[in-house]
Order: C-alpha cells, then structure tokens, then sequence
C-alpha cells in the first residue's frame, strides 16, 4: 500500500475535507477518474496498483474529516461514523470501495 499521500489538512473553520479534484500533482484527481470509469462501464480498465492506492487513501481521508463528527453527534450516529472510519481502513479493492460508498451514501456522506 502506499504509504499516506493526502495531507492531514481540513479546510476551517468546521474541518471539512479537501476534495479530491483540487489536487495539484494530478495523481488523485486522475486515478478518482480511473475509478469512476471503472465502475461505471466494465469495458475500461482495471485500475492500477497505485491508482488503487490512492483512491483508498483518499476515501480514508475524507472519513476522517472533523466535520462528520458534529453531524453525526447531532444525528445520533456517531456510531456509525466510528463504523465507516474502521471500513475505510479496511479498503482492498474496487468492490470494497464501491460496498464502502454505498454505505457512507446511505448518511449523506458522498467522497466522491
């Protein structure tokens, strides 16, 4: 796995997440393309290791932003954040993101 590549910078004042498109080096934005396409028409490629990696570790990021947690508290739910941040660091494959989005989509949570 690659090792963290998004910083761990939220945006003030409540912390949320940078989004995955303003990312400068055109690595993240490029393998989040990769994985829509994937997703969305089998006939494109399968991701790359490290396109993989990177989606991984930017959903890990996005779970973690502060701002969930002020409104999951208020939705009574913070449970279930705590649930999705485990999930997330148990991100492998396109199928377990894709189950993982699903299930944050369910909380009005969308990473991508």
């Amino acid at each position: 796995m690659i090792t963290q590549v998004m910083p761990q910078i939220y945006m003030p004042p409540f912390g949320t997440p940078l989004y995955w498109r303003d990312e400068v080096s055109g690595r993240l934005p490029s393998a989040v393309w990769a994985y829509i396409n994937h997703v969305t028409d089998s006939q494109e490629p399968a991701l790359t290791y490290e396109q993989l990696c990177l989606v991984i570790n930017y959903c890990q990021y996005f779970i973690n932003a502060p701002c969930w947690e002020d409104g999951m508290r208020m939705m009574e739910r913070m449970g279930v954040l705590n649930e999705l941040r485990e999930q997330a660091q148990e991100l492998r494959c396109v199928p377990d993101i894709r189950a993982w989005i699903r299930e944050c989509l369910k909380y009005a949570l969308d990473p991508i």
